[in-house]
């Protein structure tokens, strides 16, 4: 039987803390030994950003942002320029 992943969900504001990540990636490093991990990350400020820029209103609902379907390619794009995969990499983790 195959172990299932644990799936984390990294808010955008987190990505901004250097320290919190390197920390977050190390555990991920040490849980990666017994199972594997996915790491799915928010776009945060710099989506909110981008959406402001281009004059897109986003919704949220409890907190979380509500994407339509007609900005995802935006999201997507903005999503290119966050260093998650960077911190990965460092620590010599599939990105």
């Amino acid at each position: 039987m195959s172990v299932s992943p644990i799936v984390i969900k990294v808010g955008g504001a987190l990505l901004d803390d250097t320290a919190a990540m390197t920390r977050l990636f190390l555990s991920v490093k040490d849980v990666q030994a017994t199972r594997p991990v996915v790491v799915v990350h928010g776009g945060g400020p710099l989506v909110e950003t981008l959406m402001a820029s281009l004059g897109l209103q986003s919704t949220k609902i409890d907190g979380l942002r509500v994407t339509p379907d007609e900005h995802m390619p935006y999201i997507c794009g903005a999503s290119q320029a966050l260093p998650i995969s960077s911190y990965a990499q460092r620590l010599w983790l599939q990105a």
